[in-house]
């Protein structure tokens, strides 16, 4: 209970700072201490000062980027900005690596954020594995690159612009144990080791995996165009847009090229306007017994996990910083 106060305190000192200079701000987390920095380097200052285990919170605005190379949790305001939600948009400018040489990082989490650029996991070596790995309404406006091992990760309501992969194309990256939840996708190539689960997405790209022999389970999950799809990775309890699917696929199958799937226009590209929102969401129905596509299993939202502050309130009295507030989720 006393992290999640401390956690409440640090966020309201950011929205206060934010507004009082007009600043950008990263609020530290270490235990009960508390730490702020401001200005478009604030994340890397930030960064510097963190022990693993530390928590950051980021204001809305465009953070110069930096190295993830702690074992840390970093939140923003949100990937997408939407007045009537009380959302913004927390970005991360300029190529970001996120893993640490000749190390392995532990539970990593990442809420709340856009990052610009492309996104290194693993270091930019196969020598930086991470164990433990949460992405949590994140949204990537570049390719993902993964270049270590990375053991239990987890994207949950993500957004996947360009594609994800292995890297380089004769990659020996182990994708132990990853589950997409209510993600939409471009793409996932080059992935040679370990197991893949997607739950509930949408894959954008008309290839949607390539050069992979990795394990997928693909369920709930609506593609662009099945008949690509390497041999054996046939996809079950879906919605596929192609008229030639081998025996035996339990897909949906509604019209060519995107038409007739979604209510509010063809295709299945992203835009921030877009609800995906299927037509026939009592007949589409997975494994799950749930609508197919993002908004049925756990669904999708761009609501992000901090808290929404009102009343604020503070007060100095000698050395003591009083705080009156109201904390709700969202």
């Amino acid at each position: 209970m006393k992290k999640i106060f401390f956690s409440l305190i640090a966020l309201c000192c950011a929205i206060v700072a934010n507004a009082q200079n007009d600043q950008l701000t990263a609020t530290l987390q270490h235990g009960d201490e508390v730490s702020l920095f401001t200005g478009a380097d604030a994340l890397a200052a930030a960064m510097e000062a963190a022990v693993d285990g530390d928590i950051i919170t980021l204001s809305a605005g465009t953070f110069r980027t930096t190295p993830i190379n702690k074992s840390v949790s970093i939140f923003g305001a949100g990937y997408e900005k939407v007045d009537s939600l009380t959302i913004d948009i927390s970005a991360i400018d300029g190529e970001t690596t996120i893993g640490l040489a000749e190390n392995t990082l532990h539970d990593l989490n990442f809420q709340g954020l856009r990052f610009n650029n492309i996104v290194n996991i693993g270091g930019t070596t196969n020598n930086a594995p991470i164990e433990g790995l949460t992405f949590t309404k994140v949204r990537f406006g570049n390719e993902v690159h993964f270049f270590s091992d990375i053991t239990n990760a987890n994207f949950d309501q993500c957004i996947f612009i360009s594609s994800q992969r292995g890297y380089p194309d004769a990659n020996t990256v182990n994708a132990n144990n990853w589950l997409y939840n209510n993600c939409h996708i471009n793409s996932l190539n080059y992935f040679k080791n370990g197991s893949i689960k997607v739950d509930h997405c949408i894959f954008s790209n008309g290839t949607p995996i390539y050069n992979s022999t990795v394990p997928f389970i693909f369920t709930n999950t609506i593609f662009n165009d099945c008949s690509r799809f390497p041999g054996g990775l046939y996809p079950k309890n879906c919605i596929c847009i192609t008229t030639n699917l081998p025996d035996g696929v339990n897909c949906y199958r509604p019209g060519y090229y995107g038409r007739d799937v979604f209510t509010d226009v063809d295709g299945f590209g992203y835009s921030e306007t877009r609800t995906f929102e299927i037509q026939k969401p009592d007949v589409w129905v997975g494994t799950d017994g749930t609508e197919i596509g993002i908004h049925g299993g756990k669904g999708w939202s761009k609501i992000p996990a901090t808290p929404v502050v009102k009343g604020l309130k503070l007060s100095v009295s000698g050395k003591t910083l009083n705080v009156e507030y109201e904390a709700k989720t969202r």
